[in-house]
């Protein structure tokens, strides 16, 4: 996965380079490049888009990872599909105003109600996401995965099928699926994880008082 790295600061490459981090990241974009562009500095989007434009990846297929609430907002103004902020503050209780619109909000030192998070030598990393919405319920089933190595269930609601919203899976290590296909005139071998039977299912539905049927299976799409 191509990474960039965006700073304001004109020696970020320097840093990177002394802490041995430089070749983690495909892109460097930094104060001298934002200088020598005339590209505004955060909350402004300039530097995180120039640096998706070097990566070839549009904002819309990125994500953004900032301990700071302007490069949250940055990410925000920039249209870009994720946006995380890192808080290492401490602070408890009120979310920073101007990530209110960030899916995530991750804490390092303390566990908050957006998406805490423990020091690492506590007891683990707590995740805790609030609302629905059916366009980030794949991402939020992907980043709510739940696994020990050696077979993993993705984090979907129990009592929701498979369909375009939710994708209910479990893989285990060793099953896989191996076919051969033809491609560009090549027969090419693929070994695929195999999905497994989904042993999530629990729906329930309500009667009301004096019905008498009950009434329509109950789901987060199609809750009222």
């Amino acid at each position: 996965m191509p990474c960039a790295a965006v700073s304001a600061s004109r020696h970020a490459t320097e840093l990177l380079s002394g802490a041995g981090l430089l070749g983690l990241f495909a892109v460097v974009v930094d104060g001298r490049v934002a200088a020598r562009l005339g590209l505004p500095g955060k909350p402004d989007p300039a530097l995180f888009i120039e640096a998706a434009r070097r990566l070839a990846v549009p904002p819309r297929e990125a994500a953004v990872v900032e301990d700071a609430e302007v490069g949250v907002e940055a990410g925000r103004r920039g249209g870009f599909a994720l946006v995380v902020g890192v808080d290492r503050s401490g602070a408890r209780g009120t979310r920073p105003p101007c990530v209110a619109a960030a899916p995530m909000w991750w804490s390092t030192t303390s566990a908050t109600c957006w998406c805490p998070g423990r020091p690492r030598d506590g007891a683990g990393l707590d995740l805790d996401v609030r609302g629905y919405d059916p366009e980030d319920e794949g991402l939020r089933e992907a980043l709510c995965t739940l696994g020990n190595g050696r077979f993993a269930t993705r984090g979907a609601a129990a009592e929701a099928p498979a369909g375009p919203v939710h994708y209910p899976g479990t893989y285990a290590a060793g099953l896989y699926n191996r076919s051969t296909s033809t491609v560009a005139d090549r027969r090419v071998e693929n070994e695929d994880l195999v999905n497994l039977p989904n042993w999530l299912p629990l729906r329930y539905r309500i009667r009301p008082r004096g019905a008498a049927e009950p009434g329509p299976w109950l789901s987060p799409t199609t809750r009222s």
